[in-house]
């Protein structure tokens, strides 16, 4: 069973013109599985929006959180429940504020790292000097609202990161402010399950790196290991659009190593080269030709234990 979140939103408890109660409904009309209330610099519509889905019995899932919007970039916190003072931050040490949202149980995101900055929106570029990556839980691949190539700075900033050995994962966002369409965007799910699924799915999606992007359908990648040669395997979970083989392209990328392929049914590709614990792979669909305006899908990304 795949789940999907929402996770980047905004009321008019910030700078949005949309109420709490609106958000929330809006989401169930757009069949959203989970919502993040992530206004800027305040937690006030928390409790509201706790009370619109008690009353109204509203079957979605609430994700407490915050847009921290400093001078120097804007902090996504998830699963965080209290507010979080940034005045005095430090953007050569941005570590102290990140630990302290990971003391109260909240997770790091980096939100639209390379969105315009100064002179046009100051801050909502990222600006900070990130010592400890392993600090980082998350960032926001693709903020929708964004060019194509602003998003694709922001997924080749994560790819490194991810090969480099970092256990980040990667999360979209519409920043809503208001209604928008959703048609052709990129969505977050995560995989859980049905019979006992918790709260604690997406905080654990997160950590692990388990999340899922896509714009339609879900690819999910395995590799497993025979004597010394490892395999990987594919899955397709079809929402609303057949796939169609001849028109798919996979992308297996490595530190060192690239593979680009046609998709066909049962395809099960071999790693000829060396792999080594800790190493990182990620997985991803295009159609027709690798190219950023064709990208469909990213699995998430296999960990070679």
């Amino acid at each position: 069973m795949f789940k999907r979140y929402e996770l980047h939103n905004h009321t008019s408890e910030s700078d949005g013109n949309i109420s709490v109660s609106e958000l929330i409904n809006y989401m169930v009309e757009e069949n959203v599985d989970g919502v993040a209330i992530t206004d800027h610099n305040t937690i006030s519509g928390h409790d509201k929006a706790f009370k619109v889905i008690r009353e109204n019995n509203i079957n979605i899932d609430l994700i407490y959180g915050v847009e921290l919007t400093t001078y120097y970039g804007h902090i996504l916190c998830l699963n965080l429940q209290e507010y979080i003072n940034w005045e005095n931050i430090n953007k050569n040490k941005p570590e102290i504020i990140f630990k302290q949202i990971r003391d109260k149980g909240g997770l790091v995101g980096i939100a639209h790292p390379f969105s315009k900055g100064y002179p046009y929106a100051k801050g909502c570029r990222w600006e900070m000097k990130i010592n400890d990556y392993s600090m980082i839980d998350f960032i926001e691949i693709f903020n929708n609202p964004e060019p194509i190539e602003v998003n694709e700075k922001a997924l080749e900033l994560w790819e490194e990161l991810v090969l480099d050995g970092y256990k980040i994962s990667m999360t979209t966002g519409m920043d809503l402010h208001g209604r928008a369409s959703m048609e052709n965007c990129f969505r977050t799910y995560i995989k859980v399950n049905e019979k006992e699924f918790s709260k604690d799915e997406l905080y654990m999606a997160i950590k692990n790196g388990q999340t899922f992007i896509t714009k339609e359908n879900i690819l999910e990648a395995y590799i497993n290991q025979k004597a010394n040669s490892y395999y990987i395997s594919f899955n397709f979970h079809e929402n609303n659009k057949k796939l169609i083989s001849t028109e798919y392209i996979l992308e297996i990328k490595r530190k060192g190593q690239k593979i680009i392929t046609k998709y066909t049914k049962g395809l099960i590709i071999e790693l000829k080269h060396g792999i080594n614990k800790g190493d990182s792979i990620i997985v991803k669909l295009y159609e027709k030709e690798v190219n950023i305006n064709n990208l469909l899908a990213i699995a998430p990304v296999i960990y070679v234990n």
